[in-house]
């Protein structure tokens, strides 16, 4: 992908997305969200880091919370992206405390719906259970 050989890597992740290799998921969500060697489709690079992030990928956690944030592939959401960005915090994503400050100051969630979306979705299994 380095070289932007962006079909073979696509075929590559592919591959290894088949036997469930969350990076490979979440580079394949990466390719799909940003069109290179595949389609551009925000909702299949949704699905593919929802994949990749239940299997606890903390990145892919992090490109599903900016996709609920933007509202591609997903409804726009911004409890539901601070959720995402909390799990990725949970699971060791430096970046993520980062989201978690800019989308409470840009869009002023309020104490009581930050306080929310940790009492729903305090587990990445209730996180995941909500689907998408």
């Amino acid at each position: 992908m380095a070289k932007g050989q962006y079909r073979t890597a696509n075929i590559y992740y592919t591959r290894a997305s088949e036997d469930g290799n969350p990076s490979a998921l979440n580079s394949l969500g990466n390719l799909t969200y940003l069109g290179l060697g595949t389609t551009q489709d925000f909702e299949k690079a949704a699905l593919l880091y929802y994949k990749a992030a239940g299997k606890g990928h903390a990145g892919a956690q992090v490109n599903l919370g900016h996709l609920y944030k933007q509202g591609l592939g997903v409804d726009y959401d911004p409890v539901r992206a601070f959720a995402w960005y909390q799990m990725a915090h949970i699971h060791g994503n430096p970046t993520a405390e980062y989201y978690l400050s800019q989308i409470a100051v840009e869009w002023t969630l309020s104490p009581l719906q930050i306080q929310s979306a940790m009492e729903t979705w305090p587990t990445l299994p209730k996180l995941m259970a909500e689907g998408l």
